[in-house]
């Protein structure tokens, strides 16, 4: 696995670069929002499966609570998530074969999504995350939306908190735009760029 993940790796870069996008090298994501912060680093690789949920902890037993929020899998993409440990919520966005998902590991005490990620399929197969680490609720990094502007870009909102931020209102929102690579091996999601502004108070 390791030696198809490098090549991929390299072809992916190959490819890339040839398109004019830098690559950064691949490094240790932060946690929370942080990662937003420096240059995008790859974190998708063509060809691999979706991540498998975290263990449940103590926010898992929220779910008896929380059963209104959880979707019911509809199709072949949903069902691979939920075989994967993960719980859906909010409505399945689309544009072409590709397709953007919601899913959560647990829940707050208001039944918000904790430790959640959006996850792209393309034709039915994963093609990365739009986050190299799991998202919380009104945490900083948390993402708020996606928008397709067609089956080959995208762009996620992720919710920016300072030390000094009420939980119900940041004070900064960074866009991240992303672009969704067909290969070989399977597409593959790759960070282009990421812009921070200051939200209206």
């Amino acid at each position: 696995m390791r030696g198809r993940r490098a090549g991929a790796a390299v072809l992916l870069a190959a490819g890339l670069a040839a398109a004019g996008t830098v690559v950064a090298d691949a490094q240790a994501p932060a946690r929370g929002g942080d990662w937003l912060d420096r240059p995008l680093s790859v974190w998708n690789w063509p060809g691999v499966p979706p991540p498998r949920a975290p263990e449940a902890g103590e926010e898992a037993r929220n779910r008896q609570y929380c059963e209104a929020s959880i979707r019911l899998p509809t199709s072949e993409v949903d069902r691979t998530l939920t075989e994967a440990g993960w719980f859906l919520f909010s409505a399945v966005q689309g544009w072409g074969d590709a397709v953007v998902l919601m899913a959560n590991a647990a829940w707050d005490g208001m039944c918000r999504p904790s430790q959640y990620q959006f996850f792209v399929f393309v034709d039915g197969r994963f093609a990365g995350t739009l986050s190299p680490v799991l998202m919380d609720s009104r945490t900083d990094g948390a993402g708020q939306r996606v928008t397709l502007g067609s089956d080959r870009e995208l762009t996620a909102d992720f919710l920016r908190y300072g030390e000094s931020d009420p939980l119900c209102c940041p004070t900064r929102l960074t866009e991240a735009r992303f672009q969704i690579v067909r290969g070989a091996e399977g597409p593959v999601v790759v960070p282009l760029g990421a812009a921070t502004r200051a939200l209206p108070r």
